[in-house]
């Protein structure tokens, strides 16, 4: 709904670095708008060469929505690995601006050499994931040595405050205690962008009242 609220700051440090052509690797937990960021991010560079798979779990499902979202074609889950490789590669022939691969999880071997093949090709890329933890990206770890790091954190109370602003407004949510309510969204929240949008819309359907803070 406000994906954006409270994120300007990472919004530009990702701009700068991708005009440096820097390899950007994002991390934050589920909920705190990665993906919505990076949304911001592709809009405004419409129209120039950048690739995006929305879901990276896997190597196929990697390449087909690389081939997807380049060519519009559909039905590719049917085809093998090598047929959408070679879709791929044509695709990264001239090398694209970025390639950004959202939802990253665990890299298992196969995964981790179409990766390698990636850098090799110096081909800029904004890896997205939840993981923080080095390890828990399979073999692809060791191949972050010269990637920017930017973990996305929950919001501070003032970027809840603002969050809940403007919940409220687009909701046209009329609160009893204002005050009172942000401090507990933001208790109960811990700043995650995503479940303060959730108990802000919960309010307006009256199905959550916030419990007095003594």
């Amino acid at each position: 709904m406000h994906p954006l609220v409270g994120r300007k700051e990472e919004c530009r440090v990702i701009e700068e670095l991708m005009h440096q052509r820097k390899n950007i690797l994002v991390t934050g937990e589920g909920g705190v708008g990665k993906s919505a960021i990076l949304d911001h991010v592709m809009a405004a560079r419409s129209g120039k060469n950048v690739l995006y798979s929305k879901q990276s779990a896997t190597l196929k499902g990697t390449l087909v929505n690389i081939v997807e979202f380049a060519t519009g074609a559909k039905n590719l889950a049917k085809k093998n690995i090598l047929a959408l490789k070679k879709i791929c590669y044509q695709l990264l022939d001239p090398s694209p601006e970025y390639l950004i691969l959202d939802h990253l999880g665990w890299v298992e071997p196969k995964f981790y050499g179409f990766l390698i093949y990636l850098t090799e090709r110096r081909i800029p890329l904004i890896i997205v994931t939840r993981e923080r933890e080095k390890q828990r990206l399979g073999h692809f770890w060791m191949g972050l040595y010269d990637f920017e790091k930017l973990e996305i954190k929950n919001l501070d109370a003032a970027g809840t405050d603002q969050l809940i602003d403007s919940c409220a407004a687009s909701l046209d949510l009329k609160l009893e205690d204002t005050a009172d309510f942000k401090r507990e969204v933001f208790r109960t929240s811990k700043g995650n962008p995503k479940i303060i949008e959730e108990l802000c819309r919960l309010a307006g359907d009256e199905k959550y009242e916030p419990k007095k803070i003594s």
